[in-house]
């Protein structure tokens, strides 16, 4: 029998998603700086790698890296990839993300603390995300961080189908929702018509999506809303 596999977006497999848009992507790689970079270089995109997936790369945190208070950009996805680390060990500076963003630690990503303290921080505006005890009212150290997987995102699992059907996709929000949220299926990576809605009313708001009937690999996206906030695409 002919096999055909749902192809979901996740944090594993982004690279899939923006073979279409190449213009959206920035790609970190090799042994860097956080100084030698400006608003300039990541002016236009909604998705920053670190590391292309296969090249050791550290990004080492020497300055604040400041996406928020600095440059006028929108929500991003931060995505540490496999054989990546962003490392805070030369000093006690911070990653400050846009309003909104996500950060996404791919297996095989690594966050680095130096003296490990309060000081060596992870922001979404002025949400603090993760220092590296957790001290300071953080939601996460690093080390929960990187087990979660990130931050505001959906995470979701699908199982191949064999020949034609439908596809069910089990999805759920990290951080977990303190409310009802509800999962939008689209085929576009941006616009476009929802396809298919589910809703999680209790708690941990996690809940399983269908896909229309596919004949051949397909690329779906997830976005998840709770209350008035969504979680970029995946």
């Amino acid at each position: 029998m002919e096999r055909f596999l749902l192809k979901l977006v996740i944090y594993i497999s982004f690279l899939i998603c923006f073979t279409l848009n190449v213009s959206a992507q920035y790609t970190i790689t090799g042994n860097v700086n956080s100084s030698v970079y400006s608003c300039a270089a990541f002016s236009g995109n909604t998705i920053i790698y670190i590391a292309n997936g296969t090249t050791n790369t550290n990004l080492s945190m020497n300055q604040t890296l400041d996406l928020y208070n600095s440059c006028s950009l929108g929500p991003i996805q931060f995505i540490v990839r496999n054989n990546a680390s962003v490392d805070f060990s030369s000093g006690n500076n911070s990653l400050i993300l846009p309003q909104g963003s996500s950060i996404i630690i791919e297996q095989g990503g690594n966050l680095i603390g130096g003296s490990c303290n309060s000081s060596e921080r992870i922001y979404a505006g002025t949400h603090l995300i993760a220092s590296c005890n957790g001290d300071e009212g953080a939601d996460y150290t690093f080390n929960e961080l990187i087990l979660n997987g990130g931050y505001n995102y959906v995470k979701a699992t699908v199982s191949p189908i064999c020949g034609s059907g439908t596809a069910s996709i089990s999805v759920s929000v990290i951080p977990t929702p303190s409310a009802s949220t509800t999962y939008e299926l689209y085929d576009t990576e941006s616009g476009g018509n929802i396809i298919s809605t589910a809703t999680a009313i209790t708690n941990p708001y996690a809940a399983t999506i269908t896909t229309p009937s596919i004949t051949s690999n397909t690329t779906y996206y997830i976005a998840a809303t709770t209350g008035s906030l969504t979680t970029p695409r995946t």
